[in-house]
């Protein structure tokens, strides 16, 4: 008799009380049990399932992908609760199993029935195997109910159940007779604190180039031992480029991180990010247990480049201590764990890091009194700063200079035709109690606005002018009059916990009169189709046709996890910061992660190509090895996807700023032009390359084009200001830079290229 072993997500579920609904009302009872089959029949293929066999009111089921498991529970559970009303509870485990005809065997099959009877009416119940594979998707919400012993089972198993809206959970209360108790003689657990330490950007070197990265990794080592040994710190484990330590008091742990930091900033190679968090640890057969290990792993990955981040517990032991100097950072909702964990930097003298999730500042300069730069990496970065400060104050003397020469003079505006297809979107109000909420928000603004711009028969303003107007006080007509379009879109997000409240509404600016207004109460899963619909009935208003191609573009799903698209939304705002190499970083961190997480996120992969690009035209880095980089990263943006928009535009800017090829850049953009002929970005891209082969009027003339579809940009009137200076027209030049400069007065580069023509 022929036997099929292998792995498994094994669903068991029965009916609770099912005798006693027998004995109350037999046909009744009948009735249900076959709804109950049926309604099994039906979902369990939808999930890629099969039915393995029925034994009285139960069934057992095996699926090839633990989400999909879960995802048939969760379904199963919905029906069963909302609609043929029968108590169900399920039991799933992921292990190897038997088939043998219409037989299944195995441990799998056996702790699988063994969590599911556990369970009570409207449970979801699952083993660690199968809480493991979906622990870092956002749609299931899991709480642990701790360890238990099970028949023919040798080790504790740890149970966790599904929290999701209108499921049930077992109270420990409830289970407390079959916890197994956590002292044995096989594990032993004791209080800790926990320091987690990652070397920056060795995944990437190591698929690369392997021998410098072991080298790299030997050179991690070499500084780490030591240091953990000096200040009294247990070596627990190394994973890959990760280690695992523990210290018999907080202030051990912090003082040996900085340590550790300061001796790796003398590597100009080496870079680490350290999390650090007290909490208990677990010694089983060789194995490091616990969530204060997980937790410490969580914040190690929030940690910044050379940077030290502690929980609250760890900063409550060392705020008085000398030698350490913390801040507080932020509150973060860490992956699988229920309540938010506050965050804290440590100070290392000479490191220095902007702060992730403060309020944005009010200006893009970072004040340099907050740099102590006594490291190789410091001095360097402070002597770029202070070369860039130099340029900006004499030219700055030089705009002083003029000043009074053209103050008097009145401002020139080119107004565009006002088209009916035009519409502006305002950045949307972060109503969220979460003031940290606001890269939320402006990310649905930007994806909106996307999405918008998708459509060749609108023209659209671009997010860099309209994030000019966040906060405005300016009524609808005036700010429709500045940008030269006849429709307003703007509206409000508000998120909390897994929910999302948005509320968008257009105004049509002749009238002041809303055309169209809808509230969107939804989950946070939701987000993506709320986007495309807020798109969709926009453009139905303005009576712009879609073609198929941008139908399929706007109803796209960037990603179906949104711990990643989270990471997404914060990687672009700190990459519209500034022009701030930190900035620029810290947006890579958070496409790295958003990558890690998804790593078919298309998106995330061009946002790490767009940063990485300005990093290298910008001369922070010139180095082969970062070039390579940055055509890695647009590279594989391109295999997912190479003709969404986005992924065509940061082609055409890595050809025009990375490899100088402005014939190979301009056959991108015309293709687009002829595609988004309202789309004054592609024109201001255009033009600059133009500009770079010689082609003057020909650039002045796609610049022009610029200005005329959205005159309301600096940059725009910036470009064919330099332009106008190369051709020597230099009166029209000084009018297109006075017209940046009143644009946006902040931007050094524009007095720069006023000081130049002058």
């Amino acid at each position: 008799m022929s036997q099929d072993r292998h792995l498994a997500a094994i669903m068991f579920i029965d009916i609770v009380g099912y005798t006693a609904i027998m004995q109350e009302n037999e046909q009744e009872a009948l009735r249900l049990l076959n709804r109950f089959k049926e309604l099994i029949e039906e979902l369990t293929p939808d999930h890629q399932g099969k039915v393995v066999q029925y034994f009285g009111d139960g069934c057992v089921l095996a699926f090839n992908s633990s989400t999909e498991c879960v995802r048939c529970a969760l379904a199963l559970q919905k029906e069963c609760i909302n609609t043929i009303r029968v108590p169900v509870r399920i039991g799933m485990h992921l292990g190897e199993v038997i088939f043998q005809s219409n037989n299944i065997f195995g441990d799998g099959v056996n702790i699988a029935s063994r969590v599911e009877s556990m369970g009570v009416p409207g449970s979801i119940l699952m083993s660690k195997s199968i809480r493991d594979q979906i622990r870092n998707k956002s749609e299931f919400q899991l709480v642990s109910l701790g360890a238990f012993d099970f028949k023919n089972v040798e080790e504790p198993m740890k149970v966790f159940a599904l929290a999701n809206e209108g499921l049930s959970v077992p109270k420990r209360t409830d289970l407390s007779g079959k916890l197994k108790d956590p002292v044995d003689s096989e594990k032993s657990l004791h209080l800790a604190a926990i320091m987690f330490t990652d070397i920056v950007g060795y995944k990437v070197l190591l698929g690369k180039d392997k021998i410098k990265a072991k080298s790299l990794l030997s050179k991690n080592l070499n500084i780490q031992k030591p240091l953990v040994e000096k200040f009294g710190g247990t070596w627990l484990k190394e994973m890959g480029d990760d280690i695992l330590a523990s210290f018999k008091s907080a202030s051990d742990a912090v003082l040996c991180a900085k340590e550790i930091i300061l001796t790796a900033n003398t590597e100009t190679d080496l870079s680490l990010r350290i999390g650090i968090h007290i909490g208990d640890v677990v010694l089983r057969g060789g194995e490091v247990l616990g969530d204060g290990v997980e937790i410490a792993s969580r914040i190690q990955e929030l940690a910044p480049i050379d940077g030290i981040l502690v929980s609250e517990g760890v900063n409550m032991n060392v705020v008085n201590q000398e030698g350490i100097k913390t801040r507080y950072l932020l509150e973060e909702a860490l992956k699988n764990f229920g309540q938010p964990v506050k965050i804290y930097q440590v100070e290392v003298e000479g490191v220095w890091t902007p702060a992730m999730g403060s309020k944005r500042p009010s200006t893009d300069v970072v004040e340099k009194s907050q740099v102590r730069p006594t490291t190789r990496k410091a001095l360097h970065q402070m002597k770029l700063g202070m070369i860039a400060i130099g340029v900006l104050v004499i030219f700055g003397l030089g705009y002083m200079l003029f000043d009074s020469f053209w103050s008097q003079n009145g401002i020139t505006n080119t107004l565009p035709q006002v088209l009916d297809k035009s519409i502006a979107v305002i950045p949307f109000e972060n109503l969220s109690a979460d003031e940290e909420n606001q890269y939320f928000a402006d990310g649905q603004t930007e994806a909106i606005l996307n999405h918008l711009a998708k459509i060749a028969d609108l023209r659209v303003i671009s997010r860099t002018t309209m994030m000019g107007y966040r906060g405005t006080t300016k009524s609808i007509p005036e700010i429709a009059k500045e940008l030269g379009v006849r429709y307003v879109l703007e509206g409000s997000v508000q998120k909390f916990g897994q929910k999302v409240r948005i509320n968008a509404q257009l105004i049509d600016s002749g009238s002041d009169k809303h055309l169209w207004s809808d509230n969107f109460d939804r989950n946070l899963t939701d987000i993506f189709s709320i986007q495309t619909e807020i798109a969709k009935s926009v453009a139905q208003e303005l009576q712009a046709t879609i073609t198929s191609i941008e139908q399929a573009a706007l109803e796209s799903i960037p990603t179906t996890d949104l711990t990643a698209y989270d990471y997404y939304l914060k990687g672009q705002d700190y990459l519209f910061r500034s022009r701030q190499q930190e900035d620029y970083r810290y947006a890579i961190q958070m496409f790295e992660r958003a990558v890690a997480i998804d790593e078919n996120f298309t998106l995330a992969w061009v946002g790490l190509a767009s940063a990485s690009r300005w990093i290298y035209w910008f001369h922070q880095d010139r180095t082969k090895e970062h070039l390579e980089q940055t055509k890695h990263y647009l590279d594989k943006a391109r295999t997912l996807d190479s003709e969404l928009l986005e992924v065509q535009i940061e082609t055409g800017s890595y050809y025009y700023h990375c490899e100088l090829n402005y014939p190979k850049a301009l056959q991108i953009l015309n293709k687009l032009k002829s595609d988004y002929p309202k789309n004054d970005q592609l024109h201001l891209w255009t033009g600059a390359i133009y500009r770079r082969m010689g082609a003057f009027e020909q650039s002045l003339e796609h610049l022009n084009q610029a200005i005329l579809l959205n005159p309301t940009s600096w940059n725009h009137w910036l470009d064919a200001g330099g332009t106008l200076t190369i051709m020597k027209r230099y009166t029209e030049a000084r009018s297109h830079l006075e017209n940046a400069i009143n644009l946006n007065p902040s931007e050094g580069l524009c007095y720069v290229f006023l000081a130049l023509l002058h």
